[in-house]
């Protein structure tokens, strides 16, 4: 498999950023060791004020491209840099996360050249706190389609930041904020891809994500309303509607009774099953 062309990338890496001066180096150098190639990097900064600008700017190359807007979220940045986007092929990446599998690009950009009827990829990560320590070693994702279509409606079955799918295929579904109704904007994403194509995860770990901090817990309950009705919008969709709305809501109550810690847990385990 060669791929090579200057003016048109096989891959263009998403990072939006926002405030992350001390750590989008580290995003930004994990994709420039990658064994693939034939890649573009646009950092979208969403109204960054710490010096973010001023930090990406000295990582600037032929690779590296940078744009500025006034701070708008993530999808609307995501959005933006896919736009200005070359490769037939995005791969997502958030500047506070990182690569460490040095095959990733090649992996996936493999699988989608041979099968034809993929829109969406993605793999395994480690999760780790804002000290960089590793809390979780292994997410356990979902591989096949059918085993994906079975859990979609219970749980976000993709990790954002391992993700790579064709750019015809977000084209054809409106992107990340279009009719987002404030969905988790990734989840909802992937909900509408597999409406027109087959998707897949594969076992390899391919990323370190950082678990998202700062998020009141009044942010957390809203999130878990709107995930309750981004399961509604798609039940005629995918199996195991009244299954993941009833865990949902369960998880929401989680919210408002002693020993949410414990609650929680449960609430995991019963997602797996």
């Amino acid at each position: 498999m060669k791929h090579f062309n200057v003016q048109k990338p096989i891959v263009s890496v998403i990072i939006a950023t926002y405030n992350r001066k001390e750590i989008i180096s580290r995003a930004i150098e994990s994709v420039l060791c990658q064994s693939f190639s034939d890649y573009e990097i646009i950092v979208v900064d969403d109204g960054s004020t710490d010096g973010t600008r001023d930090r990406i700017k000295e990582l600037i190359s032929s690779k590296v491209h940078y744009f500025y807007e006034n701070n708008a979220g993530p999808d609307v940045a995501r959005d933006l840099g896919i736009r200005k986007s070359k490769g037939k092929y995005i791969a997502i990446l958030d500047s506070d996360d990182y690569w460490v599998d040095k095959d990733k690009l090649r992996k996936q950009v493999k699988f989608l050249d041979e099968n034809l009827s993929y829109v969406l990829v993605g793999g395994n990560a480690s999760v780790v706190n804002e000290l960089g320590q590793k809390i979780v070693e292994d997410i356990d994702v979902s591989i096949s389609d059918e085993e994906i279509r079975e859990k979609i409606l219970i749980e976000n079955p993709f990790i954002h930041v391992t993700a790579m799918y064709r750019k015809s295929t977000w084209e054809k579904v409106g992107g990340y904020g279009k009719n987002s109704r404030g969905f988790s904007e990734d989840w909802n994403l992937w909900l509408k891809m597999g409406k027109i194509g087959k998707i897949y995860n594969f076992k390899d770990k391919f990323a370190c994500y950082r678990a998202g901090g700062g998020y009141s817990s009044l942010w957390r309950k809203q999130s878990v309303l709107l995930d309750l009705k981004l399961r509604m919008v798609y039940g005629r969709d995918y199996p195991h509607f009244i299954k993941g709305y009833v865990l949902g809501f369960l998880y929401y109550l989680s919210f408002f009774i002693p020993f949410r810690k414990y609650a929680r847990l449960c609430f995991y385990k019963l997602n797996k099953k």
